[in-house]
């Protein structure tokens, strides 16, 4: 059975994964006195968590109702 995917969310998960891995890169690079790469990881760490629960949260199925009885 086919899953219907939307293009654009399957888009935005990959930019996700890209700015995890690059923020991995950037957290072991020496960055304490370069500025750019201080600003890029301030920048980066502000949102790319907030957007993998944002992303997840959203195509979570409800969980079924309780059965009674």
């Amino acid at each position: 059975m086919a899953k219907n995917r939307i293009d654009h969310i399957d888009i935005a998960k990959a930019i996700g994964i890209v700015l995890i891995i690059s923020s991995h890169i950037v957290c072991t690079t020496n960055f304490s006195k370069d500025l750019l790469l201080t600003t890029y990881w301030n920048v980066l760490g502000s949102f790319y968590v907030p957007f993998f629960f944002l992303l997840s949260g959203i195509f979570t199925p409800p969980p079924p109702p309780p059965r009674l009885g």
